[in-house]
């Protein structure tokens, strides 16, 4: 996908935009990206899109595999060399390849710190075979994109080399529904006005859920020999994967009936004890929508349900409507 199609994030797209051209009129490489934001709101998209647009090499590697020094001196080894004389200087047209890093926030310590000079310096120390000294080696220009959920856990020394730090936001209505029937059409499909806006309703301005959500709905329009995706068809297959008319998960239910049945703040470990779920899951993917839509808190001494949050499982029969639920109706 080209930066230009993306939908949303229009002052972000303008920020790299601006950041390729004036890498292209320099002759030399992007600032090093950090990507923050929601999963799935199009970080990764975005990073490989910019790579088509400079006409760059574009490496993907995963950041846990970063436990040694060899291990990163072998990314060097597949950067782009040509445009440089023996020495390192840019003497040519040079393309800068852009490493792309998803879940940055796990790469180790090590790799922060070796990463973080060559993003600086564009130099790497090596150590001598059977020899404890080190020579230093030149790096060509590279970018390194990070996207992260969590960017507190990066080392504040590899965080100050990120010269451009962009937060990517969840997507409106309007926006995830654009972002539906530019898939459908993508894949061939027609999509009515309400197919389409029950798709985006669902998909909690993700755009990663609104692709995984219309493929399932086009495998059910394929089987039942349709040629355009009909809101029915939808409402059926979220009736079968179990999500409600607001988009809740039952994953996300079972977390609010939880907290509506306690009779104290809950922490995270006992949420995670009682619903069976990874601690990371619950903090990292379930909790922050339901946040964002009001219907619990965090709190110092736990999480609590809201009385937006009791009024839904109320009014949705999740469970029968009672009184003396003060101390957590005050929210």
């Amino acid at each position: 996908m080209k930066l230009s199609e993306m939908i949303g994030n229009e002052k972000i797209k303008l920020q790299l935009s601006l950041a390729g051209q004036a890498a292209k009129l320099k002759n030399n490489s992007m600032p090093h990206m950090l990507f923050s934001g929601s999963p799935g709101t199009g970080k990764t998209t975005c990073a490989k899109a910019l790579a088509d647009l400079q006409d760059t090499p574009y490496i993907q590697a995963p950041p846990e595999s970063f436990k040694n020094p060899e291990a990163i001196y072998g990314i060097f080894t597949k950067l782009d060399y040509s445009g440089y004389d023996g020495e390192g200087n840019i003497v040519e047209a040079v393309r800068p390849t852009i490493i792309f890093f998803d879940e940055i926030h796990n790469l180790p310590l090590i790799a922060q710190e070796i990463f973080g000079v060559a993003m600086e310096n564009w130099e790497v120390a090596v150590k001598k075979k059977h020899s404890p000294e080190t020579r230093l080696h030149w790096l060509p220009r590279f970018t390194i994109i990070g996207a992260t959920t969590l960017e507190g856990k990066l080392s504040k020394p590899f965080l100050d080399r990120f010269k451009m730090i962009l937060s990517f936001q969840t997507y409106s209505l309007e926006e995830s529904i654009r972002i539906t029937n530019f898939h459908a059409a993508r894949k061939g499909y027609d999509i009515t006005e309400d197919a389409a806006a029950c798709i985006a309703s669902k998909a909690r301005g993700t755009p990663r859920l609104v692709v995984r959500y219309l493929e399932g709905v086009i495998d059910a329009t394929v089987v039942l020999n349709r040629n355009v995706i009909e809101v029915d068809t939808a409402n059926t297959i979220f009736d079968l994967m179990g999500i409600d008319s607001t988009g809740l998960l039952q994953s996300d239910i079972k977390l609010l009936k939880a907290l509506y049945k306690a009779e104290a703040p809950l922490g995270v470990d006992n949420l995670s004890i009682l619903l069976n779920e990874e601690k990371t899951t619950l903090e990292r993917r379930t909790e922050p929508y339901l946040i964002r839509r009001g219907l619990m808190i965090k709190t110092g001494q736990g999480r609590l349900i809201t009385e937006r949050g009791i009024d839904y499982l109320q009014e949705n029969g999740h469970v029968e409507k009672s009184l003396g639920l003060s101390f957590r109706t005050q929210f």
